[in-house]
């Protein structure tokens, strides 16, 4: 047994050695580590302060709504999409993990409506400010991320409220992306478009339908392109 290797059990006291010497663990067994996990979990101030002690209160407002405040970031584990991840005592030596930010919002307001997500009102995923999240159904959620933020109108100024708001879908349901009822209204009373906004003809070499089945100029595309390659 190499000394170096060598750690002393938080729970038991016996001496036990390390896998790899970049081990983190303070525990020689699954049992001695449930019993110190349950040890940490007595009360819901000791879970709360564990919590808490992981945020970083100090993260910048979001530029597009700066009126929700600074964002608190939480410096724990997280998933590959950058959402904070938090261990939950369930007793009886049972261990679940959940969404940092759910947590967060429960200790705050209380439980979360059932079949109802978290929508990050300000489009960081390792926030866990109560106050930048909204309960929201999860089609509302999914709408809201294709978009990448939440908006609030449209390009040409009509409000993006539930009432003026569709969203386009694939074969299987799933939101795609979200429009303007007004605006889709404006274009059936005008009749289909002849040409894109920068007016070339729409025909069937320079036209391309989307996932969303919307039709868009082949030649303004090919433009953009161009563009990013050569910047």
């Amino acid at each position: 047994m190499d000394a170096r290797n060598v750690r002393q059990c938080a729970v038991c006291g016996n001496a036990f050695e390390l896998r790899r010497p970049s081990d983190v663990t303070t525990t020689c067994s699954k049992a001695c580590g449930y019993r110190l996990r349950s040890q940490r979990a007595t009360t819901p101030e000791q879970a709360a302060e564990r919590f808490w002690s992981k945020v970083r209160k100090d993260g910048v407002a979001p530029v597009f709504a700066p009126h929700l405040g600074a964002c608190w970031l939480w410096i724990g584990a997280k998933t590959e999409l950058g959402y904070g991840r938090v261990g939950v005592y369930c007793g009886e030596k049972r261990f679940a993990t959940t969404g940092a930010h759910r947590r967060s919002y429960e200790m705050t307001f209380g439980s979360i409506p059932i079949g109802f997500h978290l929508d990050h009102l300000c489009r960081v995923p390792e926030c866990v400010n109560p106050n930048h999240l909204q309960p929201v159904t999860p089609a509302e959620n999914q709408v809201r991320g294709a978009n990448g933020r939440l908006k609030t109108s449209c390009v040409n100024g009509h409000p993006m409220t539930a009432e003026h708001r569709d969203v386009h879908r694939d074969a299987d349901g799933n939101v795609l992306s979200s429009f303007c009822k007004t605006c889709a209204n404006g274009r059936r009373r005008r009749g289909p478009r002849t040409a894109c906004r920068r007016g070339h003809t729409f025909t069937e070499e320079s036209t391309v339908r989307r996932g969303d089945g919307q039709r868009h100029c082949r030649i303004c595309q090919t433009e953009r392109l161009r563009a990013r390659s050569s910047a």
